[in-house]
């Protein structure tokens, strides 16, 4: 029987590993078998008995199944194959009745009774509600007419029939009943089984991942500047840093270099693990190139050429076409902006931060810089060179440089798009831009930390229970 079962739905059973669907395969496949070897069985009972018609119904039946059983075999739908039963024991049982001239008999009652219970367990519940709607209106009917088989029996034996042979045929369905239930509770039980197993294996691989991604992220975080040293040197600022899954594929940079100040935010292709490899790969590169020029438009030359070295970029034509936008900034003050302290006659700068005015170099890929003036009301946007850092951007790409005058109490902002692109809000529609600017200008009353908060509570809020679709980056200084 094994070598039957493999033979007509092993190959079936190797395709999935829906255990539902195995179940319902496997139960559909047993009742197959049953049925044929019943009809075969009964078959030859109906004939000696000179039961033509019925005959004709029965070997009709048993072909239909020999062919079905032949469909799994072939890998044919399951449902297709459960409907054509359905419909099989509708037109069964409609013409047995109609062969006992409007009277119920053991013949239909069997069809319906298998119908019902297949129905039900392969498909759904609206087809075992319809066959059992039209079972019971037959009962209601040959109630109503008074007819044999309609009040207290549910089939009708033959006066001409030698009663001792008609408990055989009248518990066949009710036998086939019991055998449909105890096959399915069955194979739900292995399936419910296989599902346990299943889920142990998934919560364990879940577990593993998210334990190592855990520990990534204190990889990258270790790589991150400290906000500390960016808020000694800039005191009026806010660093707004939300990862979408755990790690992230955004990242903020700093640097401290003679009397300039270097702090950029980037946007890595991807998000998650992917974003995160590139936003450190894109790190390590930025800070290489700083090291190496102070200039802003070089210095993202520079970590153009960087990330597409370090993924063969320029020399294959199958490499990767990952790489990141950046919005790059680097504060000049004069020696007199920075607290000093005397000792024997030398000047030592202080770390207490930049005062007065400054000249700002902004240079950029891809993301721009919002500037809002003192007292002004309005968003002041230089663009960046519309080329990305890596990815098909040419090695020698220039990205321009825009030297900002900024005085005491000027704000800018530069920032990834994360935010501006979550999804949430009545409508469930994302942010914008535009809606972005106007939150910017309503709290530009508000220190630079309580900006921070007011962005972080908004934000959260207008997702609500929506998710969060990509990192979050938001840099606001203020002078």
């Amino acid at each position: 029987m094994k070598k039957l079962h493999n033979w007509f739905i092993g190959g079936y059973l190797a395709k999935t590993d829906n255990v539902f669907e195995r179940a319902k395969l496997n139960l559909l496949y047993s009742l197959l078998l049953f049925y044929i070897a019943d009809h075969v069985f009964f078959l030859g009972n109906l004939i000696s008995n000179h039961y033509y018609y019925h005959g004709v119904l029965i070997s009709t039946a048993t072909l239909i199944y020999m062919v079905l059983l032949y469909m799994l075999r072939k890998n044919v739908s399951i449902t297709l194959i459960a409907k054509v039963v359905f419909y099989q024991g509708i037109i069964t049982g409609i013409l047995s009745y109609l062969v006992q001239q409007s009277r119920m008999d053991y013949i239909g009652e069997f069809w319906m009774i298998v119908s019902i219970l297949i129905t039900f367990f392969t498909l759904d519940k609206r087809y075992g509600l319809t066959m059992a709607g039209i079972w019971f209106l037959q009962i209601v009917y040959c109630s109503a007419n008074d007819l044999s088989g309609g009040k207290l029996i549910l089939w009708h034996v033959p006066a001409d029939q030698v009663l001792p042979q008609a408990p055989l045929f009248v518990l066949i369905p009710y036998f086939l009943c019991i055998y449909i239930i105890y096959q399915f509770v069955k194979t739900r039980s292995l399936a419910e089984v296989d599902i346990q197993q299943q889920k142990k294996l998934i919560e364990l691989k879940n577990t593993e991942i998210t334990d190592s991604i855990n520990y990534a992220l204190r990889i990258q975080q270790a790589q991150l500047p400290d906000k500390k040293e960016i808020y000694s040197q800039l005191p009026d600022s806010f660093i707004l840093f939300k990862p979408k899954d755990i790690v992230s594929g955004d990242f903020y940079f700093f640097r401290k270099k003679g009397n300039l100040v270097f702090i950029a935010a980037a946007d890595c292709t991807g998000h998650g693990v992917p974003g995160a490899l590139m936003s450190m790969l894109g790190a390590e590169k930025l800070s290489e190139a700083v090291l190496r020029s102070s200039d802003t438009s070089e210095i993202l030359t520079r970590l153009n050429k960087g990330i597409k070295t370090s993924l063969r970029q320029s020399v294959a034509d199958d490499a990767t076409r990952d790489g990141m936008d950046i919005a790059l900034c680097s504060i000049k003050a004069h020696p007199q902006h920075f607290p000093v302290a005397r000792e024997s006659g030398t000047e030592i700068p202080l770390r207490g931060g930049v005062r007065g005015a400054v000249v700002l170099n902004y240079a950029a890929a891809n993301r721009p810089i919002w500037i809002i003036r003192k007292g002004q009301k309005e968003v002041e946007e230089v663009k960046a060179t519309k080329k990305a850092i890596g990815g098909f951007t040419h090695d020698d790409q220039h990205f321009d440089t825009h030297e900002i005058k900024l005085q005491p109490g000027d704000t800018f902002y530069i920032f990834t798009d994360g935010y501006a692109d979550t999804f949430g809000g009545p409508n469930g529609k994302k942010l914008t831009t535009k809606r972005l600017k106007q939150l910017l200008i309503e709290i530009q009353d508000k220190p630079m930390h309580e900006q921070e908060n007011y962005l972080g509570a908004f934000i959260e809020e207008w997702k609500a229970a929506t998710e969060f679709i990509d990192d979050i980056l938001v840099i606001g200084v203020r002078i």
